[in-house]
């Protein structure tokens, strides 16, 4: 793959989790109305799915992938956490 390409997808990658990462910190700003927490955390679930999808499809470092899994299981546990408190 060429750098430029790889480069491409990782801001594309880098830009997912930035959704995602706003809309878990909207869904503890909005902790007091369920409707709102739940819609904030389906958005992050669902950009963790397309971050996913990109990152498996085209990144081969087995470090960065270990990385990514990481930080998926830290927001679906987040995600959990979230939504026992709602």
């Amino acid at each position: 793959m060429s750098p430029a390409i790889a480069l491409s997808i990782q801001r594309r990658i880098t830009a997912l989790d930035i959704v995602c990462a706003v809309s878990v910190l909207l869904a503890l700003i909005s902790l007091p109305s369920t409707l709102l927490t739940a819609g904030c955390l389906s958005i992050c679930l669902f950009v963790q799915g397309l971050a996913f999808r990109a990152y498996f499809k085209y990144v081969k470092d087995s470090v960065k992938m270990a990385k990514r899994v990481v930080f998926m299981i830290a927001t679906f546990i987040t995600v959990i956490i979230l939504l026992l408190n709602s």
